[in-house]
């Protein structure tokens, strides 16, 4: 059976949001938004089709579109994403900014990138903010093995 990128949509939209259908189908296809909009019966490989319908159905039990896909923007920066790592939040970008109103712009700058667990939060943003300022930045990770008293 043939289906085109608006059906496709339509269908899994039954289950998933309409965001992460869209984001999942242009994965699938590799094209851009304007593609889909463009395109809207653009008749799906069976193939295609088939990659499709196995993402929404990950997305539909829980599983991130950024795991899924493999990508994911963080700080206008793009990162490969697995399982391995947290994904980052739009609310982490904030604190980055916030973070870097109180660095001044005219002196050096030191940064600690401090994370929880093995896996990162995030990339650290800081490291281009400060590669255009003067700076240093370490990023640290605290397994959770290790006790407060060693810190």
């Amino acid at each position: 059976m043939q289906i085109t990128t608006r059906e496709a949509l339509y269908q899994a939209c039954l289950n998933i949001d309409a965001i992460d259908a869209r984001i999942l189908l242009q994965h699938v296809l590799d094209v851009g938004h304007a593609h889909l909009v463009a395109h809207p019966a653009q008749v799906l490989t069976a193939e295609q089709a088939q990659s499709f319908h196995l993402l929404a159905t990950r997305r539909a039990l829980g599983e991130p579109v950024a795991y899924l896909i493999g990508k994911r923007e963080f700080y206008g920066l793009g990162f490969t994403v697995t399982p391995a790592v947290l994904i980052p939040r739009p609310e982490t970008e904030l604190l980055v900014d916030l973070s870097l109103e109180r660095i001044p712009l005219d002196s050096p700058c030191r940064v600690l990138d401090l994370r929880s667990q093995r896996r990162r939060l995030w990339p650290c943003p800081f490291a281009s903010q400060c590669a255009v300022r003067p700076g240093r930045v370490n990023s640290v990770g605290i397994a959770p093995s290790v006790q407060r008293s060693s810190l």
